[in-house]
């Protein structure tokens, strides 16, 4: 946990260390965006079950 957050704050502190730490970044991007698309297709399936 404090590997992932020290490479997310200097992420967001330096830009520059986007090139260099991107094979870290990218994957935990990866994985918000893979969870945030499977609550939205939840959120989606019980909508049109409970209209």
């Amino acid at each position: 946990m404090y590997s992932k957050s020290y490479f997310r704050d200097s992420v967001v502190k330096s830009p520059a260390s986007t090139m260099i730490s991107s094979q870290v970044t990218v994957p935990i991007y990866s994985v918000y965006i893979v969870i945030a698309a499977m609550l939205s297709a939840i959120v989606l399936v019980a909508a049109m079950f409970y209209k």
